[in-house]
Formats: C-alpha cells, sequence, structure tokens
C-alpha cells in the first residue's frame, strides 16, 4: 500500500526573476570572495535553471546541506542569491527556496562614470 500524500503543498512555483545588476569594482570584494569556491559557483550555475533549496543545491553539487547553506550565507550576504519562496516539505517543515537576486551579474572596472554608464544601459536593455 502506498503511503499517504502529504496535505502540504510541497513545491509551489516562486518568482525568481532577476534583473541585470552591474557592481562597480569598489563594491565587488564581497562578490568575488563569495564565488571563488568552485563549489559557489556549480550552486549559481545550477540556480540559473531553477530556483531551489539548500537540500536540493547539496544534492546537485554533490556537497553536505551544511556546506551548501555554508555557501549560500555567503552568496546572499554578496547579493548574488536570496530567498524567493518557501516549500513545505512532506513533513511539513517550512524550507527556504533561493534564486538569483541579478541576472546577469556583471562587474564592472573602468574609469570615473563607467559604473553608472553600463547601469543605465542595463537598465534601458531590460525595459
Amino acid at each position: 500500500m502506498a503511503p499517504p500524500r502529504s496535505v502540504f503543498p510541497i513545491r509551489e512555483d516562486v518568482d525568481a526573476d532577476a534583473s541585470p545588476t552591474a557592481v562597480g569594482l569598489e563594491d565587488a570584494d564581497g562578490v568575488v570572495d563569495a564565488l571563488a569556491s568552485d563549489t559557489a559557483r556549480a550552486m549559481v550555475e545550477h540556480l540559473y535553471t531553477e530556483p531551489a533549496t539548500a537540500s536540493d543545491l547539496a544534492a546537485a553539487v554533490d556537497t553536505s546541506v551544511q556546506n551548501a547553506r555554508y555557501h549560500l550565507e555567503r552568496l546572499e550576504a554578496a547579493g548574488v542569491v536570496g530567498v524567493v519562496g518557501s516549500w513545505c516539505s512532506e513533513r511539513s517543515t517550512e524550507m527556504d527556496v533561493y534564486g538569483l537576486q541579478s541576472e546577469p551579474l556583471i562587474v564592472v572596472a573602468g574609469g570615473p562614470g563607467v559604473d553608472e554608464t553600463v547601469r543605465s544601459l542595463l537598465t534601458d536593455a531590460s525595459n
């Protein structure tokens, strides 16, 4: 006999639409540090395909949930990813769903005014 299905929603659609973002070189330290790890970059690459929970990301990149959460905290602090919703597990535990905060994320290096020019171009292109 099959186990009863949960009355709780397991996975609802989440809105993970991210708009382009340009980060100036003076603000890029956190982003660069957070993306320095192969694991973190693999997690971000996975999030380009779909939003995911920490355990989904851990499975996708073959790491522990604890390590995935460590990288998610760093990526979130740098503004690369963020919580875009929540899902309930079969045991009715609420789980954060992570998605990208910007797509694409561009680090800009240039003289005075270049950052603002790139940001303006990205804004115009996304509208």
